[in-house]
């Protein structure tokens, strides 16, 4: 095998030494012979550029233009909250677990004039207070209604979160019917 290999080498010499020369050649050429001033612009396609040269081929930043015009002023915004209270509504006694239609209390917490209910709730002495209903019933009125169940009297109070200022209105949202449920409740317990 060694025979045959140095055969073929001795057969194809020349072919070889000229493969290298035409190998080589071409690149001592690029290498020697052609630099950055003798190509012309926009000659070289970007995909044969490695990133590095792509990378180098962008220039410093130049200084910034000068300031455009003002834009026109934007619309009016709408008015906002002017002023943020609280209201309590009165301490509605309630007589103590077992008593009947008594253990059912009603407290409506009124808003200021001119403020609208936004948010509620109560204040109870007892944790068996339950509460039956919790509800705006009018714009500037929060209602709740509780039943006591716990073995001795307690009380329930409502209390409004009320918001006044030229951006706000009585919500146009439906207002629950409060009585009915005091009524239901009172009745149930009566039998």
């Amino acid at each position: 095998m060694v025979l045959s290999f140095g055969r073929h080498i001795r057969h194809n010499l020349v072919a070889y030494v000229a493969l290298m020369f035409a190998l080589t050649g071409t690149s001592y050429a690029a290498a020697s012979y052609i630099n950055g001033s003798q190509i012309r612009p926009h000659s070289i396609p970007k995909n044969r550029l490695t990133n590095t040269a792509i990378a180098g081929l962008r220039g410093n930043r130049g200084p910034a233009g000068p300031q455009g015009p003002a834009g026109s002023a934007g619309p009016q915004g709408s008015a906002g909250i002017a002023s943020l209270t609280s209201a309590l509504g009165p301490a509605a006694a309630q007589c103590a677990s077992g008593g009947g239609a008594c253990q059912i209390a009603q407290s409506d917490a009124i808003c200021p004039s001119g403020s609208v209910v936004i948010a509620g709730g109560f204040v109870s002495a007892a944790d068996a207070n339950i509460t039956l209903g919790a509800a705006k019933t009018a714009a500037n009125k929060y209602t709740v209604i509780a039943e006591n169940l716990s073995s001795g009297s307690n009380s329930i109070q409502a209390q409004a979160i009320c918001v006044s200022g030229p951006g706000i209105s009585a919500s146009s949202s439906a207002i629950p019917n409060m009585a009915s449920v005091l009524g239901r409740a009172k009745q149930a317990l009566s039998k």
